[in-house]
């Protein structure tokens, strides 16, 4: 016989309706990109041109670098022919210098590169970003950009957007709830560049988010973070820009473990026929580049859905339909309750639904084809996401579990400060 589980939650009530999203959708497996690209060195940012056919990323430790094995990154840069990659060159002798260099953005019309560190005056390897007009191998000398509230980073990353107005930045600033989080700076009418602006306690965690790239149409974010509940030390994700501001996020989508590893996976990159590189270590102590694409849907789908389906498994939140009462009592042997208690005044998830949320998370072990979608509006997004992560804390795979942002006109219940937060089962 069964054995019953007791569980403190007080208000059971049957599933809500849920939407469906759509199929899931599947990355490639990632290729290690060649010999002309990858070496015994190490390469990471790979950045695309507009047009796919440029490849620009930064190598470390090669002797033939402009200072040495020793003395930073060089720019190199590759070619497409025929749908190969020419050997990769660092003949680049304008924006190569004997410090750690590298590309954080090219134009539309690729006749511009934004280059991390400065190089004018003594301090040539401070934080900053410049700006280099031309063509292929042929540079002109990089102009530093005033960006106001980057001058003191010594941990940090960019990301120009190609039309040349939006600076995202990693980095330990004033608000930061990490090492590093990831901050915007806007270029207005004047050419004047705005303190970078936090982007908000749902893109960013308390560990490290880093390596930041923005979709062409300025409304989805790539980045790695460490943040919990990933595969390894540091996993892609992606996130959707809401309401038409900059520090409103919808929850970050984990890539998946097709994509990532139990290793560093970073720098992501997105050419405009799909294409995503990264960088990882996967293959050894210094990480190199690959690529991967997606089989199906789009990553405007996967931001908005969380629908990843990984490694052959046929599991994808949001997909197909939830489950009845009775095949949940299939799975469970009991009737499970529709809401998750958020207790305000402790800023904790109440007793009943950790143990709630342990005993799901286990059960679940045995049927993968089941996940969990959280809803919540604007005002639940810190206390859904603490509920996520405690699921993934709790054993169930972060793919297996989404936060979806409902109507704002469906408030929480709440009753002597305790948060009733819906959540229902998919499969």
């Amino acid at each position: 016989m069964r054995k019953i589980f007791c569980l403190y939650i007080l208000i059971i009530t049957s599933l809500a309706p849920v939407k469906v999203y759509g199929q899931g959708v599947r990355f490639s497996e990632p290729e290690r990109l060649d010999k002309n690209i990858n070496s015994q060195y190490e390469e990471v940012m790979a950045l695309p041109s507009a047009d796919g056919k440029t490849l620009y990323f930064s190598r470390f430790y090669d002797p033939r670098n402009m200072g040495g094995r020793q003395s930073g990154a060089d720019i190199y840069m590759s070619r497409q022919d025929a749908g190969r990659w020419m050997t990769a060159t660092n003949n680049l002798t304008r924006i190569n210098n004997n410090y750690n260099n590298a590309i954080v953005g090219i134009s539309r019309d690729e006749r511009k590169l934004f280059l991390i560190n400065n190089y004018g005056g003594r301090a040539k390897n401070r934080s900053g970003v410049a700006e280099s007009i031309g063509i292929l191998s042929r540079w002109s000398i990089p102009v530093d950009m005033e960006i106001p509230g980057t001058e003191s980073q010594t941990f940090h990353g960019y990301y120009m957007h190609p039309d040349g107005k939006i600076l995202v930045i990693s980095m330990d600033g004033p608000e930061s709830q990490g090492e590093e989080d990831l901050y915007v700076s806007l270029k207005n009418e004047n050419g004047e560049w705005s303190e970078p602006l936090h982007m908000g306690s749902t893109i960013n965690s308390n560990r490290f988010d880093i390596s930041p790239f923005l979709s062409e149409d300025g409304k989805r974010l790539f980045f790695a973070s460490a943040r919990p509940g990933g595969y390894g030390d540091s996993d892609l994700y992606v996130s959707e820009r809401l309401y038409g501001t900059w520090n409103v996020w919808s929850q970050p989508v984990n890539l998946g473990r097709t994509v990532n590893s139990e290793y560093f996976d970073a720098y992501p990159g997105l050419s405009t026929d799909g294409t995503l590189y990264f960088s990882s270590n996967r293959g050894g102590e210094l990480s190199d580049i690959y690529k991967t694409k997606l089989q199906n849907g789009t990553y405007e789908q996967l931001a908005s859905s969380g629908a990843v389906t990984s490694g052959g498994e046929s599991f994808a939140v949001g997909v197909d339909s939830e489950l009845s009462d009775d095949e949940l009592e299939g799975i469970f042997g009991m009737s499970i309750p529709s809401y998750l208690e958020y207790d305000r005044n402790k800023r904790a998830i109440t007793a009943g639904s950790r143990e709630l949320i342990w005993f799901v998370a286990n059960e679940l072990e045995s049927h993968p084809e089941v996940g969990v979608i959280i809803y919540a509006n604007e005002r639940d997004q810190e206390e859904a996401e603490a509920m996520r992560e405690y699921f993934i804390s709790s054993g169930l795979v972060p793919e297996r579990i989404a936060v979806k942002r409902q109507g704002e006109g469906k408030e929480s219940e709440i009753s002597n400060g305790v948060k009733s937060i819906e959540f229902a089962f998919l499969k």
